[in-house]
């Protein structure tokens, strides 16, 4: 390829300027504001502008960085976003981010630039050197090709010749590699090439400009402080430069003489307002992004700037899709710039919202607010008429006819509005008095009123009550008033009222009109449309009323107004939203309610500045000449241009993202073959290039399953599975909200492996197996049938014997069995025998616990007289036997109440040091007197047993149970050993059900010969009521009753057992830990001087206790209470020794009185009684805090001992060994 030289043409900015002096316009923002105030008076052309609607874009919609330094579109419709966490691809709903962490091909999460050339890469610059994007995978430029430092701007020219613009110049790429330009090598920003094929580009302090086959580029540079920032062409033979003051427009046709033709100011001369970005739609429009003052749009005329608050944020990037709507990428997020059909105007008449839109002869627009004020439009502003009137008491309107207009103001007056002012003509219509909701002006110049007592006509001054004949209704006011084309007067509410030649016909529920309160009524051609307060639009057509509304769910709920444009839409508001609707295919759904009706929904996202609309009595809406539709809305008056609106018929694209079956991703390429049958299926797809995102129709299906095309509604991602065996095609297509389905569909096809039986064949062939089986089967039963017969024959009549034998035998089993149902109804009577036996046991147990605690205070009193009674009748031998006889009657009952505790088991343990070996040795004639001569008891002592920690009484009950259930184990009699062993547990251990910690345990083994237990019986042997005893031989409660001593003394219990091998129970109890010295029995009770305080509401207790205490020297101070006790204390503080008490005391219980004596004397001694049996082992334990307890009944020695032992153990060492002569120290216990 031959190359030319080209030298370097300059063009000082002394030649711009001069060239801008001589040609160009300087044209600032501040244009927009005059242009406005220049209004021509002509209501159409003041009117005529472009909406634009602007949507900000940020983290609240998932955008995963706010800085959006660059935006691009490539062909399948996504938008990729340059930020500072790298590139982000964006389908109009989602977001997807592709950072430096996940593809190592970018070498930084900083973009400065994206390109899409003609083959559909996407170039992409950051601040360390060139990437592409290319079917999906991103490579990385090597250095050596393209520097790594910042790269700016990429370009694909014509002739598939590739630049590179950045930091380090300009670099030109032929098909095999890059090469720097020649004379650029400063920051170039911007690249353009232009219809004559030139590439310009925008540098730092220079424009220029080089054409295919240049070797050096044309170079214009700036002016000191001057930057060149971004160049785009002007739809001809010149182009746009972004600079640091403004936006140039310069004619290039000569590069070597380019002239500026104007300069758009976007800032201060001095200070500068850098223009970053820019960008021209199809209209035409120049779309301008700035550092302060955010993005601006240049229409030829006028300067619209679109920023919103006090401080813009600073517009990096601008692009227009291939829709035509406008991206801003800012350092905030981005913005979205699309063309509305929808103006709103609420200048001059804010807060108040628009209740009602007319317009008059002269064409010109007036509103009525919801506080009564009445306005006509000029130019952008709304000019009050009439003043507030009052909340909700909106102005009902009408044209006068004369070039004015008609409004209801307050209820009852009428005024005649212009732009010169207002006059009352209430009086000359004749409406004085009446109170008037709406009124219109007939053809003939009279006047319709609808009042809240009905329809008046005004005529000559004078209003009448409509023709009675008609019958409407004088309870409901009517809703509106008007004529159609044909002439009639057509009322609406209740229902529909026509009036043709004076004759009136009522269409009502029994013609098709299901629904009274007519809001509307819009005469059409032949037909007339009927908007409902509830449900939705009718249609009344050749004298037959259909309810179209059903067509859509959102034509069959509340519809406020109707209006027609001059394409054959319907516009229907409502308190809702705003539709539009064919009305052809109403009509064609009228005759028809299969056909399909295509409803288009507006809200915001078009413009709207609301979706909640308004209406008057009246409730037309208004088309001026222009035919643009006016709305009154909560947010003022809206203009719709109904050629404006762009039509969603351009069908989105499709597009495949993810593929997951059975939570494993795949490529989402054109097929897949799977290696086993999946369970779940999961689809993404998205649609990109969409109007409005969020309205497009979406379907799919997937063949192999159903073929039938399913709406997917709003999701994206859809679930399959499980699937069978065989091919399959997943397939997606997308849709405007009112166009048709994009015809190229997204696709996957899947391929299951088949199962043998999924296979075609596999059924046939087994169906064919089978039949020859069965034939051949069939063959040889035949033959063997055959022999068989003969077999047969020779067996019949020994068979025939063989049958009388079985009769017989099975004769004898049903009398066998007869027998065996007798025996287990007999057993089963038993058994529910025994349960009832059980049951009343129960009760009784309950009962015994319960008067326990009456048995021992009463034997206590028993036991204590009986014992003084004694002491005085020493030398009376007869008196003194027969009270030894009481005394041990006495004991007896003792006994016998804490037997029934026992197996009440309201029984409380206290734990003593007992030596099993010396209390074995005392029950062992008592235990061969139990199990009887048949029977011999034995006992294996080694020797040196501890001690364990255990209550004497419950032990012996515990020794007596097991051996008399050894015995009960042979009924012929046999051998019982009771063994004693020291056990040594090292560390945790299981036994029975039990867990045992790590200490010394002393075991006792209950052996015997008898029949043993089997596995079953063993599991079941410490339930209550189990037993293996005949009916009335006992309840089964005696090893429940063991095994509840034994967990009580912190023990365990295990049995070894089998059938006829005998049984050994072994009974684990804790060592005792402490001194286990006897005690030295005292010759004589101790004594004392002591004061005590004497605490027992039972009377004979009280008088017990007392006088053995007095005996024993003691001075005793007695209380019915612990509330009388607390007042003995205040009186006696200082010479209260002792304190002896009952636990269960009405008032003040005898805990409650020693923690409020504590408080005062906190080493105060004190002794507890009870003979209550209800005490769980939480209030038990809390008593051991207090002080010890005597359990009644008890004897004086006892409680002497007690009392004696914790006075002398609150005592110092040295006085407790002279507490007999030393006298009582009062107050001694004090702190």
């Amino acid at each position: 390829m031959s190359r030319r030289s080209h030298s370097t043409t300059s063009l000082t900015i002394s030649r711009w300027l001069a060239a801008l002096a001589s040609a160009a316009a300087l044209v600032s923002v501040a244009t927009l504001a005059e242009a406005q105030q220049r209004s021509s008076g002509e209501p159409s052309r003041a009117l005529a502008t472009t909406s634009y609607v602007r949507r900000v874009i940020d983290s609240d919609d998932g955008l995963p960085d706010t800085q959006i330094n660059a935006i691009a579109q490539t062909p399948d419709g996504y938008l990729w976003l340059g930020t500072r966490r790298g590139v982000v691809r964006y389908d109009g709903l989602s977001f997807r981010l592709y950072s430096p962490e996940e593809v190592p091909a970018l070498p930084t999460g900083s973009i400065n630039s994206l390109s899409v050339d003609a083959a559909g890469r996407l170039w992409i610059g950051t601040a360390r050197g060139l990437v592409v994007r290319e079917r999906g995978v991103f490579r990385r430029i090597p250095a050596a090709e393209v520097p790594a430092t910042s790269v700016w701007e990429v370009l694909e020219d014509r002739h598939g010749g590739l630049w590179v613009a950045g930091s380090f110049g300009l670099l030109r790429r032929d098909s095999t590699r890059f090469a720097p330009v020649p004379g650029i090598d400063a920051f170039v920003y911007s690249l353009h090439e232009d219809p004559a094929g030139r590439v310009w580009m925008a540098g730092r302090e220079f424009l220029g400009s080089i054409a295919y086959g240049e070797t050096a580029p044309t170079v214009v540079p700036a002016t000191a402080g001057e930057r060149f920032f971004d160049v785009i062409g002007d739809g001809a033979e010149g182009i746009w430069v972004g600079t640091r003051r403004g936006a140039w427009h310069i004619d290039v046709r000569d590069p070597r003489a380019v002239r500026v033709i104007e300069r758009l100011a976007t800032g201060d001369p001095t200070f500068g307002n850098e223009v970053w970005t820019l960008t021209r739609t199809p209209t035409g429009d120049l779309w301008i992004g700035t550092e302060r003052l955010g993005v601006l749009r240049w229409d030829g005329q006028h300067l619209t700037s679109y920023a919103q608050g006090t401080t813009p944020d600073p517009t990096w990037w601008l692009l227009t899709d291939a829709r035509g709507r406008v991206w801003a990428g800012t350092a905030a997020g981005m913005l979205r710039f699309q063309r509305s059909a929808f103006t709103t105007f609420n200048e001059g008449m804010a807060p108040s919202s628009t209740w009602s839109v007319r317009g008059d002869e002269t064409g010109t627009v007036w509103a009525a607010a919801s506080d009564g004020r009445v306005f006509f439009l000029d130019g952008q502003r709304w000019i009050p008429r009439l003043p507030y009137a009052g909340r909700n008491l909106a102005s009902s309107t009408w044209p006068s006819g004369d070039g004015g207009m008609l409004a209801v103001y307050d209820v009852n007056r009428v005024y005649r509005l212009d732009r010169q002012g207002a006059r009352d003509v209430t009086q000359s219509l004749g409406l004085r008095g009446l109170s008037v909701l709406s009124i219109y002006r007939d053809t003939d110049g009279s006047h319709w009123v609808a009042t809240d007592s009905g329809v008046y006509h005004a005529e000559g001054g004078v209003a009448r009550p409509a023709n009675p004949a008609w019958g409407l209704s004088r309870t409901e006011p009517p809703r509106f008033i008007q004529r159609d084309a044909r002439g009639r007067l057509i009322i609406g509410r209740p229902f529909l009222t026509i009036i043709d030649k004076g004759v009136a016909t009522r269409y009502d529920s029994t013609r098709g009109l299901t629904h009274h309160d007519i809001l509307a009524v819009l005469p059409d051609s032949d037909r007339i449309w009927m908007a409902t307060a509830d449900s939705g639009l009718y249609l009344l057509r050749r004298d037959t009323v259909v309810r179209v509304g059903r067509a859509d769910p959102r034509l069959g709920r509340e519809v406020l107004g109707i209006a027609k444009d001059d394409l054959g839409h319907l516009w229907l508001t409502s308190s809702f939203g705003l539709y539009r609707v064919d009305a052809n295919d109403l009509m064609r759904y009228a005759d028809d309610p299969r056909t399909r009706v295509m409803v288009r929904g507006f809200d915001r996202a078009d413009g709207l500045p609301t979706t909640e609309f308004n209406a008057d009595y009246q409730s037309q809406l208004y088309t001026d000449r222009a035919g643009g539709i006016w709305l009154p809305t909560y947010a003022g008056a809206v203009r719709i241009d109904p050629r404006a609106v762009s039509h969603d018929t351009l069908p989105p694209q499709v597009h495949l993202e993810r593929l997951s079956v059975d939570g494993t991703e795949y490529p989402v390429d054109a097929a897949l073959r799977l290696s086993a049958h999946p369970i779940r299926v999961e689809l993404t797809f998205a649609a990109t290039n969409a109007l409005v995102p969020s309205r497009v129709r979406a379907e799919y299906r997937m063949i192999g399953v159903d073929t039938t095309w399913r709406d997917a509604g709003a999701r994206r991602t859809l679930s399959f599975g499980p699937l069978r065996g065989g091919e399959y095609r997943f397939e997606a297509r997308v849709a405007g909200e009112d166009g048709d389905w994009n015809p190229v569909v997204a696709s996957l096809a899947l391929e299951v492996p088949l199962w043998p039986w999924e296979y075609p064949w596999f059924y046939p062939v087994v169906l064919a197996l089978a039949v020859a089986a069965t034939a051949l089967a069939l063959r040889l039963r035949l033959r063997s049938v055959e022999r068989r017969e003969q077999v047969l024959s020779a067996l019949v009549v020994e068979r025939t014997k063989e049958l009388e034998a079985e009769r017989a035998s099975l004769e004898a089993r049903v009398q066998a069995r007869t027998a065996d149902l007798a025996r287990e109804f007999e057993e089963r009577k038993l058994l529910e025998q025994r349960l009832v036996t059980a049951q009343k046991l129960e009760s009784i147990g309950r009962l015994a616990g319960g008067v326990a605690h009456e048995i021992n205070n009463s034997i206590t009193g028993v036991l204590g007289f009986t014992e003084l009674a004694q002491h005085g009748a020493k030398g009376n031998a007869e008196l003194q036997s027969d009270l030894d006889e009481v005394w041990k009657a006495g004991r007896r009952v003792a006994d016998i109440t804490r037997q029934l505790l026992a197996f009440a088991r309201r029984q409380h343990t206290q734990p003593i040091a007992v030596q099993l070996d010396v209390l074995l040795a005392a029950l062992s004639r008592s235990l061969q007197q139990s199990v009887g001569e048949r029977v011999q008891v034995s006992i294996d002592d080694p020797g040196n047993i501890p001690a364990v920690s255990a209550d004497p009484s419950q032990v012996e009950q515990l020794i007596f149970n097991l051996v008399l259930n050894a015995r009960d184990a042979m009924p012929t009699g046999g051998a019982a050993t009771l063994t004693l062993r020291h056990v040594t547990l090292p560390a945790l251990r299981t036994v029975g059900d039990m867990t045992l910690a790590a200490g010394d345990y002393v075991t006792l083994e209950v052996g015997d010969t008898g029949v043993g237990m089997d596995s079953e019986v063993r599991a079941r042997l410490f339930e209550p009521f189990f037993t293996t005893k005949e009916v009335n031989r006992g309840t089964g409660l005696g090893l429940a009753v063991c095994h509840g001593i034994v967990a009580r003394h912190r023990g365990a219990i295990e049995v070894d057992s089998a059938p006829n091998a005998g049984t050994r129970i072994t009974v684990w109890l804790p060592a005792w830990q402490g001194d286990t010295k006897p005690a030295e029995s005292a010759s004589a009770r101790p004594v004392g001087s002591e004061t005590i305080l004497l605490v027992e509401d039972e009377t004979a207790v009280r008088q017990v206790a007392s006088r053995v205490l007095t005996l024993l020297g003691y001075r005793v101070i007695e209380a019915v209470d612990g509330a009388a006790a607390l007042s003995l204390a205040e009186k006696h503080a200082d010479d209260i020794d002792v304190v002896v008490t009952d636990v269960m005391m009405p008032n003040v219980s005898g805990p409650e009185l020693v923690r409020t004596l504590r408080e005062r004397f906190p080493r105060l001694p004190v002794v507890f009684m009870s003979g209550y049996a209800g005490l769980d082992t939480a209030a038990l334990s809390e008593l051991a805090t207090l002080g010890p307890m005597v359990a009644k009944p008890f004897e004086q020695d006892t409680l002497a001992a007690a009392v004696r032992r914790e006075i002398d153990r609150r005592k110092t060492p040295a006085a407790t060994a002279t507490v007999a002569a030393e006298p009582v120290v009062p107050g001694r216990y004090r702190p």
